[in-house]
Protein backbone atom coordinates (compact mmCIF):
# COMPACT_ATOMS: atom_id res chain seq x y z
CA UNK A 1 0.00 0.00 0.00
CA UNK A 2 1.26 3.33 -1.05
CA UNK A 3 0.34 6.06 1.48
CA UNK A 4 1.02 9.92 1.18
CA UNK A 5 0.38 12.10 4.22
CA UNK A 6 0.66 15.90 4.02
CA UNK A 7 -0.86 19.74 4.11
CA UNK A 8 -0.18 23.36 3.88
CA UNK A 9 2.53 23.90 6.26
CA UNK A 10 3.22 27.37 8.23
CA UNK A 11 5.25 28.19 11.46
CA UNK A 12 4.90 24.85 13.33
CA UNK A 13 8.44 24.71 14.27
CA UNK A 14 7.36 24.02 17.28
CA UNK A 15 5.53 20.47 16.65
CA UNK A 16 6.91 19.59 13.73
CA UNK A 17 9.29 16.86 15.17
CA UNK A 18 6.16 15.20 17.63
CA UNK A 19 3.95 15.28 14.71
CA UNK A 20 6.77 13.31 12.71
CA UNK A 21 6.98 11.18 15.05
CA UNK A 22 3.76 9.78 15.42
CA UNK A 23 2.44 9.70 12.06
CA UNK A 24 5.65 7.17 11.89
CA UNK A 25 4.35 5.23 14.81
CA UNK A 26 1.22 5.22 13.21
CA UNK A 27 2.15 4.01 9.98
CA UNK A 28 4.44 0.93 12.06
CA UNK A 29 1.38 0.31 14.17
CA UNK A 30 -0.25 0.18 10.87
CA UNK A 31 2.26 -1.91 8.86
CA UNK A 32 2.84 0.73 6.41
CA UNK A 33 6.35 0.85 5.16
CA UNK A 34 6.00 3.13 2.07
CA UNK A 35 4.61 6.53 2.87
CA UNK A 36 5.72 9.99 1.80
CA UNK A 37 5.37 13.41 2.97
CA UNK A 38 3.91 16.36 0.42
CA UNK A 39 3.66 19.84 2.52
CA UNK A 40 2.65 23.12 0.48
CA UNK A 41 4.99 26.29 1.52
CA UNK A 42 4.78 29.59 0.87
CA UNK A 43 8.12 31.00 -1.47
CA UNK A 44 8.79 33.64 0.41
CA UNK A 45 8.16 31.45 3.74
CA UNK A 46 12.35 30.40 4.18
CA UNK A 47 11.67 29.76 7.66
CA UNK A 48 9.10 26.88 7.20
CA UNK A 49 11.58 25.33 3.69
CA UNK A 50 14.32 25.06 6.11
CA UNK A 51 11.92 23.19 8.66
CA UNK A 52 10.88 20.21 6.69
CA UNK A 53 14.58 20.34 4.33
CA UNK A 54 15.55 17.72 6.97
CA UNK A 55 12.24 15.32 6.60
CA UNK A 56 13.10 11.87 5.08
CA UNK A 57 10.79 11.24 1.51
CA UNK A 58 8.88 14.09 1.32
CA UNK A 59 8.01 17.14 -1.72
CA UNK A 60 7.56 20.57 -1.12
CA UNK A 61 5.36 22.22 -3.35
CA UNK A 62 5.95 25.78 -3.36
CA UNK A 63 3.12 28.24 -4.13
CA UNK A 64 3.87 31.80 -4.96
CA UNK A 65 0.81 33.28 -2.53
CA UNK A 66 2.87 33.50 0.64
CA UNK A 67 1.14 31.23 3.37
CA UNK A 68 -0.21 33.89 6.04
CA UNK A 69 0.88 34.35 9.97
CA UNK A 70 -0.27 31.08 11.66
CA UNK A 71 -3.12 32.82 13.88
CA UNK A 72 -6.94 31.27 14.27
CA UNK A 73 -8.37 34.62 12.72
CA UNK A 74 -11.10 32.81 10.57
CA UNK A 75 -13.33 34.38 7.87
CA UNK A 76 -14.32 34.25 4.69
CA UNK A 77 -11.07 35.57 3.12
CA UNK A 78 -9.04 33.01 4.88
CA UNK A 79 -11.36 29.88 3.92
CA UNK A 80 -11.04 31.30 0.63
CA UNK A 81 -7.31 31.14 0.94
CA UNK A 82 -6.76 27.50 2.69
CA UNK A 83 -9.10 26.14 0.00
CA UNK A 84 -6.28 27.41 -3.09
CA UNK A 85 -3.67 26.23 -0.52
CA UNK A 86 -5.46 22.47 0.12
CA UNK A 87 -6.39 22.31 -3.84
CA UNK A 88 -2.09 22.84 -4.71
CA UNK A 89 -1.82 19.97 -1.94
CA UNK A 90 -4.27 17.91 -4.29
CA UNK A 91 -2.69 18.61 -7.49
CA UNK A 92 0.88 16.99 -5.86
CA UNK A 93 -1.09 14.23 -4.45
CA UNK A 94 -2.79 12.94 -7.91
CA UNK A 95 0.43 13.04 -9.44
CA UNK A 96 1.50 10.37 -7.62
CA UNK A 97 -1.34 7.88 -7.34
CA UNK A 98 -1.18 6.76 -3.90
CA UNK A 99 -3.44 4.09 -2.56
CA UNK A 100 -4.31 6.59 0.13
CA UNK A 101 -3.72 10.09 0.84
CA UNK A 102 -3.90 11.40 4.72
CA UNK A 103 -4.26 14.85 4.45
CA UNK A 104 -3.43 15.61 8.23
CA UNK A 105 -2.87 19.21 9.65
CA UNK A 106 0.10 20.01 10.90
CA UNK A 107 -1.39 20.64 14.57
CA UNK A 108 -2.49 17.20 15.29
CA UNK A 109 -0.46 14.34 16.90
CA UNK A 110 -1.63 10.78 15.35
CA UNK A 111 -2.79 8.00 18.13
CA UNK A 112 -0.71 5.10 17.63
CA UNK A 113 -3.04 3.04 16.18
CA UNK A 114 -4.97 5.65 14.19
CA UNK A 115 -4.09 4.77 10.86
CA UNK A 116 -4.91 0.78 11.59
CA UNK A 117 -8.39 2.03 12.42
CA UNK A 118 -9.06 4.39 10.00
CA UNK A 119 -7.71 1.89 7.28
CA UNK A 120 -9.91 -1.14 9.10
CA UNK A 121 -12.88 1.25 9.02
CA UNK A 122 -12.25 1.72 5.37
CA UNK A 123 -12.36 -1.90 4.47
CA UNK A 124 -15.78 -2.19 6.67
CA UNK A 125 -17.11 0.62 4.34
CA UNK A 126 -16.34 -0.07 0.93
CA UNK A 127 -18.77 1.94 -0.64
CA UNK A 128 -17.44 5.24 1.80
CA UNK A 129 -14.26 7.43 -0.23
CA UNK A 130 -12.68 9.05 2.83
CA UNK A 131 -12.82 8.19 6.83
CA UNK A 132 -12.65 11.22 9.41
CA UNK A 133 -9.97 10.48 11.83
CA UNK A 134 -11.24 11.55 15.68
CA UNK A 135 -9.86 14.99 17.02
CA UNK A 136 -11.40 17.68 18.66
CA UNK A 137 -11.75 21.37 17.22
CA UNK A 138 -12.07 23.25 20.41
CA UNK A 139 -9.27 23.18 23.17
CA UNK A 140 -11.72 21.38 25.89
CA UNK A 141 -14.95 19.64 25.69
CA UNK A 142 -16.34 17.37 23.57
CA UNK A 143 -18.78 19.17 22.00
CA UNK A 144 -17.00 20.02 18.71
CA UNK A 145 -15.44 16.80 17.38
CA UNK A 146 -14.20 16.64 13.76
CA UNK A 147 -17.32 15.83 11.91
CA UNK A 148 -20.84 16.97 11.12
CA UNK A 149 -24.15 16.11 9.97
CA UNK A 150 -26.01 18.35 7.28
CA UNK A 151 -29.28 19.92 8.86
CA UNK A 152 -31.00 20.13 5.57
CA UNK A 153 -30.07 20.10 1.92
CA UNK A 154 -28.96 23.36 1.30
CA UNK A 155 -25.41 21.78 2.91
CA UNK A 156 -25.03 25.26 4.93
CA UNK A 157 -26.25 24.40 8.67
CA UNK A 158 -25.11 21.57 10.60
CA UNK A 159 -24.61 19.83 13.33
CA UNK A 160 -21.83 17.61 15.08
CA UNK A 161 -22.20 14.57 17.33
CA UNK A 162 -19.16 12.91 19.86
CA UNK A 163 -19.38 9.41 18.68
CA UNK A 164 -17.47 6.28 19.88
CA UNK A 165 -17.52 4.17 16.93
CA UNK A 166 -17.87 4.20 13.16
CA UNK A 167 -20.29 6.33 11.77
CA UNK A 168 -21.78 7.55 8.57
CA UNK A 169 -21.11 11.25 8.10
CA UNK A 170 -21.90 14.39 5.66
CA UNK A 171 -18.87 16.50 7.05
CA UNK A 172 -14.97 15.82 7.98
CA UNK A 173 -12.38 17.40 8.79
CA UNK A 174 -8.73 17.92 9.94
CA UNK A 175 -7.64 14.67 9.57
CA UNK A 176 -8.97 12.66 6.69
CA UNK A 177 -7.44 9.30 5.14
CA UNK A 178 -8.57 9.25 1.31
CA UNK A 179 -9.18 6.81 -1.53
CA UNK A 180 -8.54 8.53 -4.83
CA UNK A 181 -11.81 9.20 -5.65
CA UNK A 182 -11.77 11.56 -2.58
CA UNK A 183 -8.67 13.45 -3.15
CA UNK A 184 -9.75 13.57 -6.63
CA UNK A 185 -12.20 15.98 -5.26
CA UNK A 186 -11.66 19.71 -4.92
CA UNK A 187 -12.12 21.99 -1.95
CA UNK A 188 -13.84 25.27 -2.14
CA UNK A 189 -14.75 28.06 -0.18
CA UNK A 190 -18.08 27.34 2.45
CA UNK A 191 -18.75 29.99 5.05
CA UNK A 192 -18.23 27.39 7.75
CA UNK A 193 -14.34 26.27 6.22
CA UNK A 194 -12.86 24.66 3.54
CA UNK A 195 -13.62 21.15 4.74
CA UNK A 196 -16.84 21.76 4.86
CA UNK A 197 -16.64 22.66 1.29
CA UNK A 198 -14.86 20.11 0.31
CA UNK A 199 -17.23 17.76 1.47
CA UNK A 200 -20.48 19.50 -0.01
CA UNK A 201 -18.52 18.64 -3.16
CA UNK A 202 -18.18 15.09 -2.15
CA UNK A 203 -21.95 14.76 -1.95
CA UNK A 204 -22.57 16.18 -4.77
CA UNK A 205 -20.16 13.95 -6.50
CA UNK A 206 -21.59 11.17 -5.16
CA UNK A 207 -19.27 10.42 -2.86
CA UNK A 208 -20.12 8.70 0.90
CA UNK A 209 -18.06 10.14 4.17
CA UNK A 210 -17.38 8.04 7.33
CA UNK A 211 -16.26 8.93 10.55
CA UNK A 212 -13.80 6.72 12.86
CA UNK A 213 -14.77 7.82 16.74
CA UNK A 214 -12.74 4.83 17.89
CA UNK A 215 -9.78 6.30 18.82
CA UNK A 216 -9.19 9.99 19.57
CA UNK A 217 -5.89 11.97 18.27
CA UNK A 218 -4.49 15.14 19.98
CA UNK A 219 -5.52 18.81 18.57
CA UNK A 220 -2.27 20.73 19.64
CA UNK A 221 -4.20 24.34 18.97
CA UNK A 222 -1.16 26.31 20.92
CA UNK A 223 2.23 25.49 21.61
CA UNK A 224 1.19 25.46 25.62
CA UNK A 225 -1.19 22.46 24.90
CA UNK A 226 2.03 20.82 23.64
CA UNK A 227 3.30 19.55 26.76
CA UNK A 228 0.08 18.75 28.59
CA UNK A 229 -2.13 15.41 28.30
CA UNK A 230 -5.46 15.65 26.54
CA UNK A 231 -7.54 13.49 28.24
CA UNK A 232 -9.48 13.42 25.52
CA UNK A 233 -6.98 12.10 23.62
CA UNK A 234 -5.03 9.94 26.44
CA UNK A 235 -1.50 11.92 25.36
Amino acid sequence: MKLIIGCPYNNRSWILDKWVEHVNIACKNAGINDFNFIFVVGEKNLNDLNDLSSIKNSTIKIVEEELRDDVRVWNDSRYSHMAFLRNQLLIAVRENNPDLFLSLDSDILLAENSIKSAITALKKHPAACAVGMKCYMSETTNVHPSMGCWLDGSMIRFYRRDIEDIATVNIIMAAKLMKPFAYNIDYSYHKNGEDLGWSKNVAEAGGKLIWDGKVTNKHVMNPGMLEVVDKRAGF
